[in-house]
């Protein structure tokens, strides 16, 4: 008879999850908005990374512009900013945004398969924390997939907390929550004042940090 092995257990697997945001109320519209994005990627999953990616990405280049409270916000702060920019300068950088949006929207589904898609260089470094012989502060720039570090960093062996800005809808953060903890790490910190304080505890206890 054969002997099986069985797996070891995860080094979070006894970190509670954080609770689902529950300071925005859970409204008809809400409702409907968490089922038509539930439904969206449980369909996502079964598509290829790539082409969930290429066709969620067309899909908000296409209707974002539509979304006008939002793109408004957007042309007013591009104006604000960069005032000698034109329309029409402005008018591809919201385009690429709402593709990025798009983009990353799909890849939720397929946090798992990012890592491998990824390339680290200075691996060494990058190796130590992992080992254990060093701990360090990962800070990534808030473009592309802003997953991308924290799946690379799991697939690593990086013990990790990571703070995050929990979206508005409830039932959207909750899907987005387990599926960090299944592909990057369960110790999530929400931003603020407490997140702060659970930030410099996990670097105590001796955890890197992603950011």
């Amino acid at each position: 008879m054969s002997e099986t092995t069985a797996e070891p257990e995860a080094w979070d697997a006894d970190i509670a999850l954080p609770a689902p945001r529950s300071n925005r109320p859970l409204t008809l519209l809400k409702r409907i908005e968490a089922a038509f994005f539930l439904g969206l990627m449980g369909i996502l999953k079964h598509v290829p990374i790539e082409r969930a990616s290429n066709v969620m990405g067309r899909v908000m280049r296409a209707i974002g512009p539509m979304i006008r409270t939002v793109h408004k916000r957007g042309e007013a702060n591009l104006r604000l900013i960069y005032p000698d920019m034109t329309p029409a300068e402005r008018s591809a950088i919201l385009a690429d945004t709402w593709e990025n949006i798009g983009r990353t929207a799909a890849e939720y589904s397929h946090l798992g398969a990012l890592a491998e898609r990824t390339t680290v260089e200075n691996g060494h470094i990058f190796q130590s924390v992992a080992e254990g012989r060093t701990k360090a502060i990962f800070i990534s720039g808030h473009f592309a997939n802003w997953e991308v570090m924290g799946a690379t960093m799991k697939a690593a062996g990086v013990k990790l907390a990571f703070v995050y800005r929990a979206p508005n809808n409830t039932l959207v953060d909750q899907y987005i929550i387990h599926q960090r903890a299944a592909h990057i790490s369960r110790y999530q910190i929400p931003k603020g004042k407490r997140g702060g304080r659970d930030l410099i505890k996990a670097l105590k206890d001796g955890y890197s940090l992603s950011m």
